[in-house]
């Protein structure tokens, strides 16, 4: 793909194994060449094999390392996320990332080797099964009652347990997919909520100081 010169994107797991290891990482993927990478953290999945999943404070230290590593060194990477999506959450901007923008029901789907179509990829539950496009028609698929019963759940989920975070707006109650796989409910808790909370901070402050700095300048 890089003889050909297509852009390479590439997903990094982050879990109990590398979550201490921002730095390695991030100089790993431009060693490598990559055009861009997505951090993804572990998921609370049922496998028998599996590392632990990092803390909220783990996952917000190495969103920071590879934010500061971004921001002030050399590199060729056009986005990384979820911190490019954070970005331009902040900004005002529309975000990558489909937990960051209009709910994910709307942007994404799966469809699996049977036919079956869930909401995401990450959702590969039979409970999360839509229809079936060798029965129905895709677009009578996403009309669905079942799209409308998950949307109220999420949206019922946010206004009961987010409504006094100063980021509903723009993190809109965080992945589905995570707070299935931490909680067994589709409307749980997003387990990683401190840590986005955190980085946000973060990198709100970061762009304050910067502007700060430049308006200091003579």
């Amino acid at each position: 793909m890089k003889q050909e010169n297509i852009p390479l994107s590439v997903l990094c797991v982050i879990s109990k194994l590398n979550a201490n290891r921002g730095t390695e990482v991030f100089n790993w993927y431009q060693s490598l060449g990559v055009s861009s990478f997505g951090l993804l953290p572990l998921k609370n999945v049922p496998l028998s094999e599996r590392p632990n999943i990092p803390t909220n404070e783990e996952l917000f230290q190495f969103y920071k390392t590879i934010f500061d590593l971004w921001l002030w060194t050399p590199n060729k990477f056009s986005y990384i996320e979820p911190l490019d999506s954070m970005i331009r959450s902040i900004l005002g901007q529309q975000p990558r990332g489909c937990s960051f923008s209009n709910p994910c029901l709307k942007r994404m789907i799966a469809i699996d080797q049977n036919g079956n179509v869930i909401p995401c990829s990450s959702l590969a539950s039979n409970d999360f099964i839509l229809g079936n496009i060798l029965e129905r028609p895709l677009n009578q698929v996403l009309r669905s009652s079942k799209i409308r019963k998950l949307a109220k759940m999420r949206t019922h989920h946010v206004a009961k347990h987010c409504y006094q975070c100063k980021y509903i707006a723009i993190c809109r109650g965080g992945c589905r997919a995570d707070a299935y796989w931490a909680t067994g409910k589709y409307d749980g808790d997003y387990p990683f909520c401190e840590a986005r909370i955190k980085t946000f901070d973060y990198i709100k402050q970061t762009f304050q100081n910067i502007s700060k700095n430049k308006q200091a300048t003579p």
